[in-house]
């Protein structure tokens, strides 16, 4: 059951950072903090699930999906405050950790399937 958890917990990361990255130039620039804010609690949440449910090298790709998702819950902070940086600055952050939490997830199906678990 764990080696389910791991694979639904990644792919659904890899859902979240690909809308996130597709759709972040979609829509107003101002909504790019809220989408990123929301990729941010979603990668902590499922990340620290797949961290749960892994152990040895496939504890990698996970531990940095977490800490990409505590960067963009920093980065773009509370929507409604603005968060430390400007509109444009917060889509293009939104935008690499997007990218980088896709990426890292990829990475993980990747290394779940190769290492043969179920």
């Amino acid at each position: 059951m764990t080696g389910r958890r791991y694979w639904l917990a990644n792919l659904l990361l890899a859902l979240a950072a690909g809308f996130t990255l597709v759709s972040n130039f979609a829509f107003k620039q101002a909504e790019a903090a809220d989408r990123g804010f929301e990729l941010g609690v979603a990668a902590v949440i499922l990340a620290g699930l797949a961290l749960a449910s892994s152990r040895g090298a496939a504890r990698l790709p996970p531990l940095a999906v977490a800490l990409t998702g505590a960067w963009l819950l920093y980065a773009d902070a509370l929507p409604t405050t603005g968060g430390p940086f400007e509109d444009s600055t917060q889509r293009w952050i939104a935008f690499g950790g997007a990218a980088a939490i896709l990426a890292a997830a990829v990475a993980a199906l990747c290394i779940h399937e190769l290492a043969g678990r179920n």
